[in-house]
């Protein structure tokens, strides 16, 4: 542990539509390395905005410690200089001075992702790393938008001597595939921080060069030596680019950085936690059973009248804060009927497909009940059918941590062998 501070409970939050280890590894940081207990908390509560670029979803109880402006073109909502902790890079420093913030020019300036090589699981991976030498020749790291596209699914080498590193992932288990890797070729900009930060020749890449899409990027390297220009496009990569990668100095003042994290201004009455954000992430998608609310013959949402609706809306999230009191983060969540036995798998593959999908919750049918929708027409997607819009209440509910159990929200429908 660096920090120096007392261990206390401090609220956090960050982007959690979905995993993806950029924005989750802040509680790793503030736990390891600075002693403290985070907790994920509602935008009302005093907490830290850490890595990421979630400068937008900063309120009057934020402290920004190392974030970044996400698209300089994209409004901001008020910020004073008193949240401000420390900051991604000069770039964000400018814009946020262009919108009339004066900051100091002694803001501490660095990504805390560059920290994640004094963590000690981190710590041992690399030691394992050295003494064995490299597994693959190189790691490829797409944007979580990205995974599936043809340029990471059909690379030469791919499963050989070339490792995909998937950045939806909210343990540390993408850094250890960085590390067993000889360079990085990333799109994403955390899968860039890592590398730099673990010494790892590195190579940016993305599918086209769109201004507001390398701000971010440009916006760190103003904390490294020798930046790259532009990004290598996907239609200039192939393995002979492996050469092209290079080793980064991070130039961030990481005590600095350390001792700027708002503790102070962050803290919590100490929550009896009974489950650490790491174990709750291991957990999801969290079952929970739901009696009174799902039954073995389905129900449409939009059949019911709108206060039942909202008054059964009220009750899942009144019963789902008392389920997850004293939890330091609430994962995905999956709502199972009594009686229903889910099959083996369904759990994770429903979290997956639910990252891929703009939908706020996932009902889930069992295909032997597709007789009582004769009307409804879906889309095959592997061995389930989808229907976008449809609101059911069935055999279970997949729920987004980053939404409320809202039953009015946007909702679709699979339908699943059973």
């Amino acid at each position: 542990m660096i920090g120096t501070a007392p261990v206390r409970a401090v609220g956090l939050r960050s982007w959690n539509a979905l995993r993806n280890l950029g924005d989750a590894v802040t509680a790793w940081i503030v736990r390891d390395l600075l002693g403290h207990s985070p907790v994920a908390v509602a935008a009302d509560v005093p907490h830290v905005l850490g890595t990421g670029s979630h400068l937008f979803m900063a309120t009057p109880a934020s402290r920004i410690w190392g974030t970044g402006v996400l698209d300089p073109r994209r409004t901001l909502p008020p910020i004073r200089p008193d949240q401000i902790a420390a900051l991604r890079g000069v770039r964000t420093v400018s814009a946020l001075r262009e919108r009339g913030l004066d900051l100091p020019a002694t803001v501490p300036l660095g990504d805390p992702g560059v920290l994640v090589r004094h963590l000690p699981e981190v710590r041992a991976w690399q030691a394992e790393a050295a003494r064995r030498g490299p597994r693959f020749r190189a790691a490829l790291v797409p944007h979580w938008s990205s995974v599936g596209h043809p340029f990471f699914t059909g690379f030469p080498g791919l499963g050989d001597d070339v490792v995909l590193v998937d950045p939806r992932d909210d343990t540390l288990a993408p850094l250890r595939a960085l590390l067993d890797a000889e360079v990085v070729l990333s799109q994403a900009l955390h899968g860039l921080i890592f590398a730099e930060a673990l010494g790892k020749p590195s190579l940016w890449i993305a599918e086209g060069d769109d201004p507001a899409a390398r701000f971010k990027f440009d916006d760190w390297y103003t904390n490294v030596a020798d930046p790259p220009d532009a990004p290598l496009p996907f239609a200039a990569v192939t393995r002979d680019a492996f050469g092209r990668a290079r080793p980064r100095t991070p130039r961030v003042d990481e005590a600095a950085l350390l001792a700027a994290f708002p503790a102070a201004a962050t803290g919590l009455d100490a929550p009896d936690l009974r489950v650490s954000f790491d174990l709750a992430r291991r957990v999801s998608p969290h079952r929970v059973e739901a009696a009174g609310l799902l039954h073995v013959e389905p129900r449409r949402l939009d059949h019911l009248p709108a206060d039942e609706v909202r008054r059964l809306s009220g009750n899942l999230d009144a019963a789902l804060a008392g389920h997850y009191r004293g939890w330091a983060e609430r994962p995905v969540t999956l709502l199972i009927r009594p009686g229903w036995s889910i099959p083996d798998g369904l759990a994770r593959r429903l979290r997956n497909f639910l990252e891929h999908y703009e939908s706020g919750s996932l009902a889930v049918v069992s295909q032997a009940q597709g007789w009582r929708f004769p009307d409804i027409e879906g889309q095959r997607w592997r061995d389930w059918i989808v229907v976008p819009g449809l609101r059911l209440l069935g055999d279970a509910l997949l729920l987004r941590p980053d939404v409320p159990a809202a039953l009015e929200g946007r909702m679709d429908t699979v339908f699943v062998p059973h």
